[in-house]
Parts: structure tokens; C-alpha cells; sequence
């Protein structure tokens, strides 16, 4: 069904948008131009949008959408790298510092 007659938008293509990481009004308007022209295709493409949504959870349910998972992962990974070479950067700092001092305990 159409969903949007000013961009030729069918229902078909706002599940393929859900399925392809697409989760709000705004996320259909930037892909698809939803609501762009007229505007009188928001309610429906809203509907469309809510049971599409409905019907991604139902299949995959409790699980992050893959932008979310690879944000999630990457950020993960970039926070324990960064906390390594802050504590590998801290002890050469103090083994350099105690070395100058004349520190045996260092060594």
C-alpha cells in the first residue's frame, strides 16, 4: 500500500527502512522523504512506522539494533584500550620518576 503519494513510498519500504536500522519519524523523512512535500502522509507513515517496529521486536526481541550494538562494541573497546595505555603510561612515568631520584625500589 502507499503510504506516501508525493514520494511514492509503500509500506514495503518502510519495513525494509525498519530492517535496515530506521526507528523514528525523522529517521523515514531523511531516508525516504516521508512527509516532505505535503505532509499528509505522517499519520500513516507514523502507523506504518509503530507496526513495523512492533513486528522487529516481535522477531528479534531484547536485542540492540546493529548501529546500537556496533556504538556499544566500539566504544567498549576504544575505553579498554584507552585504559591500558593510561595505567602502561602511569607506571613508566613513576619508574622513570623514582629512577632519577635514585630509587632502588623501582627497578
Amino acid at each position: 500500500m502507499i503510504i506516501c503519494v508525493c514520494k511514492a513510498v509503500s509500506d514495503r519500504a518502510i519495513r525494509t527502512a525498519v530492517k535496515a536500522g530506521a526507528s523514528s519519524l525523522r529517521d523515514l523523512t531523511r531516508d525516504l522523504g516521508v512527509g516532505t512535500c505535503c505532509g499528509k502522509c505522517l499519520p500513516e507513515a507514523k502507523s506504518a512506522l509503530a507496526a513495523s517496529l512492533k513486528s522487529c521486536d516481535s522477531v528479534r526481541p531484547n536485542l540492540f539494533s546493529p548501529p546500537a550494538t556496533e556504538f556499544a562494541v566500539s566504544g567498549l573497546i576504544r575505553l579498554a584500550i584507552d585504559s591500558l595505555s593510561l595505567s602502561s603510561g602511569l607506571q613508566s612515568d613513576c619508574k622513570i620518576r623514582a629512577q632519577s631520584k635514585g630509587d632502588d625500589r623501582a627497578r
